[in-house]
């Protein structure tokens, strides 16, 4: 007797670490809430499941409080839509304002600028009618998210300051911008609408198959772009889109906006010092 209660104790005890006052998020939730969770509480949120939104026109997660921690867990949001795109194809999909993945938003999918300090992190986002994640106030931090299939941008970290960090972000068959953020950093966008990155600072990414441009900013430094429409590279801000060390292949204009301060040759155009 002794030793089940000494064993209920320490499950018990291994449960409550394993939490850690982490609020689980899974199909069954999802569904119990009607299609959409709301998180309307600062604090720690883990997905225990994928989730399978099925209709691509409702928010599938909704943030309405600063403070938060989104962990997908490896986890997938799974919705309907199916985008086409790229620098050959004209964006084909469907599109319906405010029909985001995860957001602050309202639940008219308009955005909350008032909730911050918002982080997603480690998991997918698929087929939705709008932006697959909307983060709108300041100092988000999206980390290893991937998306595609969004009928909107792909991840949309900018908010009204363009502070927001995306890391280790992927975007791929997406309408309109791929990645979308202040700091942009170790990320791809393929498949695209629109310019794929576009951010304040953006470096050691890679972009390709555009329908429209490639990476866009202040500060564009380490990156590849290849196969797009427009301009490769779209400075922002006039002497402060400075692209060094940038490979760029297969587009109509290796560089546009204003860019005055560009170094000479600290660029390869086509396998040329540009």
């Amino acid at each position: 007797m002794k030793r089940l209660i000494l064993l209920a104790a320490l499950v018990a005890a291994f449960s409550a670490h394993a939490t850690d006052g982490v609020l689980e998020i899974n199909q069954v939730k999802l569904d119990a809430a009607g299609g959409t969770y709301v998180i309307s509480q600062p604090g720690s949120y883990r997905l225990t499941s994928n989730l399978t939104q099925h209709d691509a026109n409702t928010i599938a997660i909704r943030i309405a409080a600063s403070n938060v921690t989104l962990d997908l867990n490896g986890f997938s949001i799974i919705g309907p839509n199916t985008c086409r795109a790229g620098q050959s194809v004209a964006a084909n999909c469907d599109f319906v304002l405010g029909a985001v993945g995860i957001g602050t938003v309202n639940a008219n999918g308009a955005p909350y600028t008032n909730y911050g300090a918002t982080t997603v992190k480690n998991g997918v986002i698929s087929g939705m009618g709008g932006h697959c994640l909307y983060l709108t106030g300041k100092n988000a931090l999206v980390e290893d998210v991937a998306v595609d299939n969004c009928g909107g941008h792909g991840i949309d970290a900018a908010s009204t300051a363009l502070d927001g960090v995306v890391h280790r972000g992927r975007a791929t068959s997406v309408y309109s911008i791929g990645i979308f953020g202040g700091v942009i950093t170790n990320s791809v966008a393929t498949s695209l609408g629109d310019f794929g990155i576009w951010g304040r600072m953006v470096s050691n990414s890679f972009v390709s198959d555009s329908h429209n441009g490639g990476i866009a900013g202040e500060v564009i430094q380490g990156n590849t772009v290849a196969s797009v429409n427009g301009c490769a590279l779209q400075g922002l801000i006039m002497g402060r889109g400075l692209p060094t060390a940038n490979y760029l292949e297969g587009y109509d204009t290796p560089m546009c906006g204003q860019m005055s301060s560009v170094p000479p040759n600290s660029n390869s155009c086509n396998g040329t010092a540009c």
